[in-house]
């Protein structure tokens, strides 16, 4: 997988060099493994698509592969992962998709069997009300707000199209940075009318929830990529659970309109600001 690291993307960019770190990692994972005490013959759960090398040579009884992601949406993705997807499809024995779009998708690329097992969200963590952050209470309202990972993901017209029409409040951003977005976020936040809060606890996460008015999903392509429609379905569950507590509160789905023209369902109301 392609990496911010030179050096990395040098070695990887040769067969050799590949072939020397699929055989470091199968190494490793052979030590943890022993470490761990599993047995001879495990079942095997496979999330990732560059060491199938080692497959064949687990022994393991049954390989299944969650596809949770799809290992080509991400950002730097080399050419040869290609290859290491097809070593890796043809050594398992069944598959988990994490949406209807990922199992069709799934289905038309191999006769494994493939189970349609979708995300999930810890309700009761958001469920009981929390006391305000001092740093969201000293936000002006409307809270406009996006809870995740701050990567390449994220549709920053869509962004400057909420910032710009925030009605005085505050676009807030929490979680963790990725170099992929450092420029665009620093000059999101220089335009003004956005807190960028960075990571925030686990435990801490429903109090910064309940803190917000809206909840974004501000992806590329929401509107236009099937394959985002799970992440859709996922993020508004996890927003609407951090409301469940008060029957004052509604959920909506409103529309955003970028200066392009383009069209995303991308938030999610919670409490009226009128």
């Amino acid at each position: 997988m392609g990496t911010t690291r030179a050096l990395y993307n040098a070695v990887t960019s040769t067969a050799p060099g590949r072939a020397m770190i699929e055989r470091a990692a199968e190494i490793a994972l052979r030590s943890r493994l022993r470490e761990l005490g599993v047995e001879r013959e495990p079942v095997a759960l496979v999330s990732n698509i560059y060491c199938p090398g080692c497959l064949p040579r687990l022994n393991a009884k049954l390989v299944w592969y969650d596809f949770n992601d799809s290992p080509f949406q991400f950002s730097r993705v080399p050419a040869w992962a290609h290859g290491y997807w097809k070593r890796t499809l043809s050594r398992v024995d069944a598959l988990f998709a994490v949406s209807e779009y990922y199992r069709r998708q799934l289905a038309a690329e191999t006769d494994r069997p493939v189970t349609l097992l979708g995300n999930g969200v810890e309700w009761d963590h958001f469920a009981s009300p929390k006391p305000e952050p001092p740093e969201m209470a000293a936000l002006p309202r409307p809270r406009i707000g996006y809870v995740g990972l701050l990567s390449h993901f994220l549709d920053f017209d869509m962004l400057e199209a909420l910032r710009a029409h925030r009605g005085g409040g505050t676009l807030v951003l929490i979680g963790p940075e990725t170099p992929a977005t450092a420029p665009a976020l620093r000059a999101l936040v220089a335009r003004g009318g956005v807190a960028l809060l960075g990571s925030r606890p686990y435990e801490d996460l429903p109090a910064y929830m309940q803190s917000l008015d809206v909840g974004v999903i501000p992806f590329r392509g929401l509107a236009l990529e099937f394959a985002f429609l799970e992440t859709l379905r996922r993020k508004r569950y996890e927003y609407c659970r951090r409301s469940i507590t008060s029957s004052s509160r509604d959920l909506e789905v409103i529309t955003c309109t970028t200066k392009s023209g383009r069209l995303g369902q991308c938030c999610c109301r919670f409490s009226r600001w009128e």
